[in-house]
């Protein structure tokens, strides 16, 4: 099974919806914040998931002059991304936003010059041009948000950027409250350390796609982007406490035979508790 794993993300998208237009205090949103950044008239998102990573990156931009969020810009760093590409790829994405280019993002990237897919080739360190132009429609998205800012519209667990399928964690259809959990205990790691902190949920995202047949015997993978992928993360936070409860007490269990897994022992409990912490304040402000 192909997924590239990148390092997490906790930004804010509301739990998967229908496919539909975007709910009208949402398309308000859009067309009060894009007013502020583009003169041509702003588009009206034809998903909620899309709307929600367009406002967020809307909002970000008229608040801080940049699209960019600092994660993105340590990314852009690290990829070597000149700061002519990151201008140019903020202007791709206000002329997306005030084109209609989100509600076909496909025939959107299409229409773009050659130098304007190497721009978002580059950005997204995708290794192939045709990454950026063989794509459906959640990838095509992706590629014109700012690299953090996902948005999984399938409800999957994984995020398709352009042609490249890659599993974030937490991943951006997430209840809230668990991505604040898991940024706080994540709080000041490195990048290696984060990686590390996310390989058992990977994982689960590869266990649970794994097929047998009637006598247990391994009968292959159900592939991303198929019928027959499995997204093993819950829909709601009390789902997740529950699953992480189990996580915690499984690497206990399997510690007292193989020490090297208490690091992933204390950290769902610390997960644990967090969670549960910030779910015991939410219930206390109902």
């Amino acid at each position: 099974m192909s997924i590239s794993s990148v390092a997490g993300t906790h930004f804010v998208h509301p739990a998967v919806s229908p496919m539909g237009k975007a709910p009208p205090q949402e398309a308000e949103f859009i067309k009060e914040a894009a007013a502020d950044q583009a003169p041509t008239p702003p588009l009206t998102a034809g998903s909620p998931l899309i709307s929600s990573g367009v406002m967020e990156t809307l909002l970000r931009l008229k608040e801080t002059g940049t699209v960019y969020t600092q994660g993105d810009n340590r990314l852009l760093n690290s990829r070597q991304v000149s700061e002519a590409d990151r201008q140019r790829f903020g202007e791709i994405f206000q002329d997306a936003v005030s084109n209609d280019g989100f509600n076909n993002p496909v025939q959107y990237i299409d229409s773009l010059s050659k130098e304007d897919l190497g721009v978002l080739q580059r950005v997204h360190s995708l290794g192939e041009p045709r990454a950026v132009t063989q794509t459906d429609t959640e990838g095509a998205v992706n590629l014109l948000l700012p690299p953090e800012t996902v948005v999984d519209l399938n409800n999957d667990g994984l995020v398709n950027q352009g042609a490249v399928t890659a599993f974030h964690f937490p991943p951006p259809n997430t209840p809230q409250s668990v991505k604040d959990a898991w940024a706080a205990i994540t709080d000041g790691m490195s990048f290696k350390e984060r990686m590390m902190a996310e390989t058992p949920f990977l994982s689960m995202a590869l266990g649970a796609n794994i097929r047998v047949d009637d006598q247990g015997r391994f009968a292959g993978v159900n592939e991303p982007n198929t019928p027959d992928y499995n997204n093993p993360f819950p829909p709601t936070a009390s789902d997740w406490l529950e699953m992480i409860v189990g996580k915690a007490e499984t690497y206990r269990e399997n510690a007292r035979l193989d020490p090297s897994l208490q690091v992933h022992a204390d950290r769902f409990e610390r997960f644990q508790g967090m969670l549960a912490d910030i779910l015991g304040g939410e219930l206390a402000q109902v």
